[in-house]
């Protein structure tokens, strides 16, 4: 099997990491990736959710797997020693997580594919060092 991915990506070094059958093909950039697949050239290409949704509409037959091999997670940083900033920043996200207002901004910009991380775990579970 091979998979066009974009060279660089972080999708192409997962998969080049984690591949123990099929090979990645590279190519320069997300659209030259794409036109891999549209040319017969590999098999799949593998991207985020979102982009593929919007791409697998110019491919005629396409369809975007359910399930994923791997999933993007987007954190905020507060510099060490900043507990009060730490505190608002985590209860700002909490919230806004809580109330909608990320599922919102996720329909807003019509990003199909996207969802709300789940909740964050309490404090007192996390190792020093490794969150909060």
């Amino acid at each position: 099997m091979s998979i066009a991915a974009a060279k660089g990506a972080a999708t192409t070094l997962f998969l080049q990491r984690t591949l123990k059958e099929a090979q990645v093909v590279q190519a320069d950039n997300e659209p030259a990736a794409f036109a891999l697949i549209k040319d017969g050239k590999a098999q799949v290409y593998a991207q985020n959710r979102y982009m593929l949704l919007g791409l697998a509409d110019a491919l005629p037959g396409a369809r975007v797997l359910e399930d994923r091999f791997s999933a993007a997670e987007m954190c905020l940083v507060v510099p060490k020693g900043r507990t009060a900033a730490l505190a608002y920043v985590t209860e700002f996200v909490e919230q806004s997580k809580r109330s909608g207002t990320v599922q919102r901004a996720i329909d807003e910009a019509k990003l199909r594919g996207v969802s709300v991380a789940p909740a964050a775990p309490p404090r007192e579970n996390l190792t020093p060092g490794r969150g909060y």
